[in-house]
């Protein structure tokens, strides 16, 4: 079984500003028809046309994928053990966090703050594991980094100190100690904040703006 991954940038698709130009979201004001052109572009090259997307809701839940579901239902993870279906995560500075155990197990979750503080990494590798993974390794996307995400002081004040820095607060830090506690065998961290790298999509930067895709796929 052969596992592959793809994080794209905001470059070669046809959106025109401020979408400009891979947007891969339906659901943030572009021409739909670019969008349906720019999941195109990303599934050609990536020769895979089964690609599941999600009605993103910033929960927790995670599907297991035994074939595609249409239309994206709502929930923030899949896994599967099935060859030829793409994972897929939206992204515009929460993070895509994909795993893959080499037997045959994927996985794909957006984590933002609300995610990563309900645990949607420990709920996804769970889920791999009831499907017979063992070893099981991660990459973290391009993701807002905790200089640039500032909170208020309230929300601030509901995180451990580890996480907060004034009121600028580490969702990296707080995605590395739940994969640390399940034991996940190795980390790929693309270590890249999209507030600050204008190569991808960022909402606090931008506000109105694309989604840049985390994607995984198995061949057998």
């Amino acid at each position: 079984m052969k596992i592959n991954y793809l994080i794209t940038d905001r470059s070669g698709g046809v959106s025109t500003p401020p979408y400009e130009s891979l947007n891969i979201a339906y659901h943030v004001g572009d021409d739909p028809e670019a969008v349906r052109r720019n999941r195109e572009i990303v599934a050609q090259k990536i020769g895979l046309q089964a690609i599941q997307y999600a009605n993103q809701v910033h929960g927790k839940e995670v599907l297991v994928i035994e074939s595609l579901i249409d239309p994206a239902p709502a929930c923030d993870g899949f896994v599967t053990d099935k060859p030829g279906i793409g994972l897929a995560i939206m992204s515009a500075d929460c993070y895509g966090v994909l795993f893959y155990d080499p037997k045959g197990i994927i996985g794909a979750v957006h984590a933002g703050r609300a995610g990563a503080t309900l645990g949607i990494v420990t709920e996804a590798i769970k889920k791999m594991r009831s499907l017979g993974a063992q070893t099981i390794s991660a990459v973290i996307s391009p993701g807002i980094h905790r200089c640039c995400y500032e909170v208020s002081q309230e929300l601030a004040k509901t995180y451990p100190p580890k996480y907060i820095q004034g009121r600028h607060l580490d969702i990296k830090a707080l995605l590395y100690d739940q994969l640390r506690a399940e034991n996940v065998e190795s980390i790929i961290d693309y270590a890249v904040c999209t507030a600050c790298d204008r190569r991808y999509y960022s909402y606090r930067r931008d506000g109105v703006t694309g989604r840049f895709a985390s994607i995984i796929w198995m061949e057998e």
